[in-house]
């Protein structure tokens, strides 16, 4: 049997979904050009920021088009760090390019800075001085 197709195209790179210092969301869309094969899955690649290896993600089911990465799945990702997230697609030719890369960090939000406050002593009639109080 011959099958004029070719491997997947390139996958548009992953997005930030959300994140806390213990999971990450991340989410991608279908290929735009399947090569002429079904796409039978993809497969979510992970690496320490700036490493140049990556890993697939042992947890992802391989069709879900948006997942949660917690560190009970992935017990080597660590609270703080920051991790490049791409994605490939296979089809029954083979793997697609890996998309570019997202960065996501695995931590919580900062917390919403405290509301500034003007310093009457040191403002003018043709300047204010605001001044914010340092992490409360």
């Amino acid at each position: 049997m011959i099958v004029a197709a070719s491997v997947p195209s390139r996958p548009q790179q992953p997005w930030f979904v959300s994140a806390t210092s213990s999971q990450i969301t991340l989410a991608f869309s279908k290929v735009n050009d399947n090569g002429g094969a079904a796409i039978s899955s993809y497969v979510l690649y992970y690496s320490e920021s700036l490493a140049e290896s990556y890993n697939p993600v042992t947890s992802y089911n391989g069709v879900s088009l948006e997942w949660t990465i917690t560190q009970t799945s992935e017990p080597q990702m660590l609270t703080g760090n920051l991790y490049d997230f791409k994605v490939s697609a296979i089809s029954e030719i083979g793997e697609s390019e890996l998309s570019n890369s997202v960065t996501i960090a695995m931590a919580d939000k900062a917390a919403k800075p405290p509301m500034p406050s003007v310093n009457r002593e040191h403002s003018s009639l043709t300047s204010v001085m605001i001044e914010w109080q340092e992490g409360v």
